[in-house]
């Protein structure tokens, strides 16, 4: 997006809009080979004006487009021909699939879905097994080569739990983490949406439309409330709420459903549309979600980005530290490649931070107040933070001197 829109703070929010408009239809689309044209549209017009969705599609942030993709995937998978093979079908759905699960984990999940709908649409264990090769590649690239292994990709994910412990998040119990998302999402959804989901669930699994199609999304959405679920167990009171934005849309077409006798005659279905809609405002209105987003750069990030532009020589490397986030801002305002700096945060390992600074020798530190912690780990790896060059607010700018002696373990 940034090669299509020059302005790099409306390149990522470019793309969150886009696919947030385009998952209206899609949902519609997909949902109307399951619950049926009706209940789809009204699910798809839910969506439109369903708050966090709406919110998200606006930001820079990533969830929007993963949805998108996962959905997307969902219906190319449904389209797929029950006879014979359709080789745009097929390559349309590896990249998206790739696409999806290249954004966020949890669309790891049509790794298994998606071979499953297909084995059983054909009773074919070999086509099932040719989805699953197609999905394939970008986990097993991310688990080999960005995890470095199994033991990274079980790591990555304890990590996303302990970081909720520096804004007051703590591991719960399975019935206190039950009653959190039950709470978020009744946020996010409407109480009268999630109460309706939960009778949909019931009906659909009863349900005479195709059993590979009724499945798949059963699955989904199941998969969706159980992911919401274990983060809320790992991080408690500091569960992020966009964490249930899968969840939240999926619910729709659930709800939906369970209404589709009422959706027959206009009145009724209008009104009925018009007391979800307005039970979804009502509980956002009463409880505004935390999305954690930002109208604009923080104005010290800015300052950071024109000094970078004077003084860093092109391929001259970096250290972050985590600064609250605000060092994912700096690509966006300073052109610089993916292997030219590294944010020394929970989520970097302490071999890919060595063999980074080996590899890369960065010239600079950029630090914040408060990060002691994460400039500690820096010096431990064998790079020695040293006098101060610029400050911007509570940014720091420090040079780097390497060490020559074998770093500290």
């Amino acid at each position: 997006m940034a090669f299509l829109v020059p302005d790099p703070g409306w390149a990522a929010r470019a793309l969150s809009l886009t696919t947030g408009t385009l998952t209206v239809p899609v949902l519609a689309s997909l949902c109307a080979r399951i619950t049926g044209p009706g209940p789809a549209l009204v699910a798809a017009a839910l969506l439109a004006v369903l708050p966090i969705h709406v919110t998200l599609s606006a930001s820079s942030l990533i969830d929007v487009p993963a949805l998108f993709f996962t959905l997307l995937a969902l219906r190319l998978a449904t389209a797929l021909p029950a006879e014979g093979r359709s080789r745009p079908h097929l390559l349309a759905l590896a990249l998206v699939g790739g696409l999806a699960s290249g954004l966020r984990y949890e669309a790891w999940v049509l790794l298994l879905l998606l071979p499953l709908h297909r084995l059983l649409a054909t009773r074919k264990p070999l086509e099932g097994l040719l989805v699953a090769a197609l999905l394939a590649p970008v986990p097993v690239f991310w688990i080999a080569f960005g995890l470095g292994g199994p033991a990274g990709l079980l790591d990555a994910f304890a990590q996303v739990g302990a970081s909720g412990a520096t804004v007051g998040g703590r591991t719960v119990s399975i019935g206190e983490a039950a009653t959190i998302a039950t709470a978020k999402l009744a946020l996010l959804a409407g109480p009268a949406t999630l109460a309706l989901a939960a009778a949909g669930l019931v009906l659909l699994a009863r349900s005479r439309s195709s059993a590979a199609d009724r499945l798949i999304w059963l699955a989904a959405t199941i998969g969706a409330f159980v992911f919401v679920i274990v983060i809320a167990r790992e991080r408690g009171p500091s569960f992020v709420d966009r964490y249930a934005l899968a969840a939240t849309v999926l619910a729709l077409p659930l709800a939906t459903f369970a209404i589709a006798p009422a959706l027959a005659e206009l009145v009724r279905a209008a009104a009925l549309v018009a007391a979800i809609a307005g039970s979804t405002i009502v509980a956002t209105v009463l409880t505004p979600p935390e999305l954690y987003l930002a109208r604009r750069f923080p104005g010290e990030v800015v300052e950071l980005a024109r000094w970078l532009d004077d003084n860093r020589r092109p391929g001259e490397t970096l250290l972050f530290t985590r600064g609250g986030w605000l060092p994912t801002y700096v690509p966006l305002l300073h052109r610089i490649g993916r292997d030219e700096y590294r944010i020394v945060s929970w989520y970097l390992s302490e071999p890919a931070l060595r063999a980074f600074i080996a590899r890369g020798r960065p010239t600079f530190l950029l630090t914040r107040d408060g990060d002691e912690a994460f400039v500690e780990r820096v010096r431990s790896a064998g790079a020695e933070p040293g006098e101060s060059l610029a400050r911007f607010g509570r940014l720091e700018v420090r040079r780097l001197r390497l060490s020559t002696a074998e770093p500290r373990r």
